[in-house]
This record gives C-alpha cells, structure tokens and sequence, in this order.
C-alpha cells in the first residue's frame, strides 16, 4: 500500500478522534458547570432555609407560606429555583403552602415565609450582580459548589427583614391610614412583591382553595378580579357545563383579571388559539349588561371534539354585590386605600366558593356544531379580527354600535371644528392690531 495513502487516512482518522474529543469534553465540562451550579444553589438553599427556620421559630411548615419568583428569575442563563431546593424537601408544596410567583426573569429575586403560628414573617431580597460574579468564580474553578454557596448565603443577601404580620391588624391599621401602612409594607418587602405578598398571604391564611393558590401563579397576586374568575370556573364545574371531553375556548370580552384563570385551569392559552381577547368599550358593555340583565363578564366555550358540537355561555358577574360590600367599609378599589379594599373584598368573596350562584349567573346559552379548520365553528366566529362578539350573537345590533362610533366621531370632529374657529379668531384678532397699529404710526408720522 501506498505509504502517501496511509498517512492520509491516519491524518483523517487523527483529527476525527481529535474533534470527537474536544466535543465531548466541551460537552462534559459544560455540563459538569451545569451541575455545578445547580449543587451550589441547594448547598446555598439549605443554609438559607436554617435562617428562616431559626429567625421564624418554624415547628410545623404545613403552618407556613413560601412565596417566590425564583422560578422566574434567571441569571447568566441559569434560573434560580433549586434555591427553594431544600424549602421543597422539608415540605413545602406547590400549591398548597408554596406559590410561585410570576414575574419577568429580569426581576430582582425574593423569598417571603409566613409562621401562621406566631404570624411572624421574613423577607430576603438577592443581589443579581452579586449571583454573578460567584456563578463566574465557579466557572473558571476559583470556588468550589461548597464555597461558592456560603458566599450566596454570606454576601449576596441585599436585604433581610423579620417582622410581624398580623392580616387583621394590617386591614385595620390600612383602612385608617391606607397610604402611610402601605408605605411601611413597601419599605418591608418592597414595592413590586409586595401586592403579590399580601393578598396571597390574606388568601392563603383564610383558607383558599389550593386551585385558587395555583390560578394566582400566572397572575402573581390574588385580587377581586382574579377571584370572580374563579368564581365563574367553579360555577362551571359545579353545575356540570364542562365535561373531561371538552376543549374549553375563551372570548376575553371584556378583558380584566379573570382571564388568567382560565388560562390557568383550562389550558385556554393564547398561543394553542384557545383564547381571544377583545377590548370591550364601556359604553357597549353597560348597553349588553342592560339587555340580558346582568353584568356582563365574557364567553366561555366548551367544545367536544368526538361529537363535534359545543355550548357557549355569556356569563355574568354580580359585582354590584362586591361594591355594596366595600361601601360598609367606607372604602373603594381607587384612591389611596385600593389595596386595602382588595384585601377585604378578597375575604368577602372566599366565603362563596362553595357557593359561586351567589355571584355568577349565565345571561345566555347557545348552542352549536361544526368547526372551521381547528377551530370550533363559533370560536372562529366570535373571534375573527374586526367581528363584535355580542353583534355576532345579536345580543347588539350593528347599528348600535355604529352610533356610538359615530357619537363619538360627531364629537370629535365637532371638537376639531370648534379649534378651527378659535383659530381663525385669534389670527383675525392679530391682523386688527396690526392693522391699528400700522394706522396709529402713519398717523404719528
């Protein structure tokens, strides 16, 4: 054999063992970094869970709350949540005594624990830039996992507060002096978690139904919209409307709070098309509410593909009874104490979750078959660009709604024809004085 060919196919097979070895040790190392990083922030978690648990005097975590956004916070392309790692071994369960919160991966990360027991509470805020510089030792070997997670626990810990939260004192104290009670909350907690911190501990500590626990992790808080969402879900399931054969579709309109539960408990997310949301003028919604006699709150589908038939029910949420309630209260959802009544409306609205007619009723019933490519035939109907729902369904008619465009138009062009004519009035006010004043000089001269 040629000794020229030989040496060829060994330079070939050299360099392809070669790449094969750098690949695979790139790949090794990278991923060994990964794991790295994930046994130091569990080293880390469960130093971090030593503090809460001595500063809390923790006996019986099924008596406690965990809430954080670690899920959602990244950094350097590594999320935070095995820092709640050991919080999770020593029993807290998602959703039960441990929610999730919701926020941007950007966001600064927290983790609040409530003691039910002694209702007593801490806050621990992390630096990201602090995070990053020791994911950086690990990486180029300066710190091992060990080291590297008592320097998280040690030096990255912008911000720790125990304090006592007592809701009923909090609700009290905010309804005197909702703006300065607020602001001590903030400074506690801070500004962005600390909605999210207080109505899901009000919740969680009167007894919320764990699903309502895991319908608040997208929506990051629990608020009255939020709550007749669920109200409406249960309404749904209790009165046998949707089967485990359905597909539920969703027309968000009008759109609030309550949309994310669906989200959440019926999978109607956006991006599978089971969702659409439309803004809903108020002037409209008063006129629809008036017509079938209840305030309007959206449409929601159940649509059986075996059978290729559905219902949609307009449904309709008493919140008429919920203002009524605040009014005992002195107090309303805007102004300074809109965080307070949120509180209070909360509780109130608890109460009926094993009673959800008290609120939710079904304005209308329409039933239907077919579908249209993927879709439930009245889905794409209702939900096509540029197609009023409630026209679609002749709850209103085209006319209607036109007017009120129209109205508003009228209005607007007369406001345009109005600033016309006050401008043709000033530029002739300035012509006279110039007029006069060219007149009263050549009268001097």
């Amino acid at each position: 054999m040629d000794l020229r060919k030989i040496a060829t196919r060994a330079t070939i097979i050299l360099l392809i063992v070669t790449a094969i070895y750098i690949i695979t040790t790139a790949f090794a190392t990278s991923l060994s970094y990964k794991w790295n990083i994930v046994n130091m922030m569990k080293d880390a978690s469960r130093e971090l869970y030593q503090i809460v648990s001595k500063k809390l005097e923790i006996s019986n975590v099924r008596h406690c709350l965990l809430l954080t956004n670690l899920k959602y916070s990244e950094i350097d392309g590594f999320d935070l949540y095995p820092l709640s790692w050991y919080f999770i071994v020593r029993g807290f369960v998602v959703p039960y005594n441990m929610v999730p919160i919701h926020s941007p991966v950007y966001a600064t990360p927290w983790i609040f624990v409530y003691n039910n027991d002694t209702k007593m509470s801490i806050f621990i805020e992390f630096s990201r830039d602090c995070i990053s510089n020791i994911m950086d030792k690990l990486r180029s070997g300066t710190l091992t996992p060990s080291e590297a997670a008592s320097q998280l626990v040690r030096n990255c810990i912008a911000k720790i507060d125990t304090f006592k939260f007592d809701v009923s004192s909090v609700i009290s104290s905010g309804l005197k002096e909702p703006s300065k009670v607020w602001n001590i909350l903030t400074s506690r907690l801070n500004e962005y978690a600390a909605f999210s911190i207080v109505t899901l501990v009000t919740v969680w500590s009167h007894n919320a139904p764990s699903l309502l626990l895991l319908a608040s992790e997208l929506h990051n808080h629990v608020c009255p919209g939020l709550l007749s969402g669920f109200l409406m879900y249960r309404y749904l399931m209790d009165n046998d409307m949707i089967s485990s054969q359905d597909k539920v579709y969703i027309i968000a309109s009008p759109v609030y709070c309550k949309d994310d539960v669906y989200v959440q408990l019926f999978d109607a997310s956006p991006g599978k098309r089971r969702i659409i949301v439309k803004l809903l003028p108020w002037s409209e919604q008063d006129e629809i509410s008036k017509i079938l006699g209840g305030n309007v709150a959206g449409i929601v589908i159940a649509y059986n593909p075996k059978t290729d038939s559905g219902v949609a029910y307009i449904l309709a949420f008493n919140w008429t009874r919920v203002h009524i309630f605040l009014k005992k209260y002195h107090t309303s959802f805007h102004g300074p104490s809109w965080w307070v009544s949120r509180m209070i409306s909360d509780i109130y609205m608890l109460k009926y979750v094993n009673n959800p007619s008290y609120f939710v009723k079904v304005l209308r019933t329409i039933h239907f078959k077919g579908h249209v490519w993927r879709y439930p035939s009245l889905f794409y109907k209702l939900g096509r660009a540029g197609v009023d729902p409630y026209v679609a369904l002749g709850v209103l008619s085209q006319h209607n709604v036109t007017s009120t465009s129209s109205t508003r138009g009228a209005s607007s062009s007369s406001t345009l024809t109005l600033l016309y004519v006050e401008l043709a009035i000033i530029i002739v006010l300035i012509i006279i004085i110039i007029v006069l004043a060219v007149t009263y000089r050549r009268r001097r001269h």
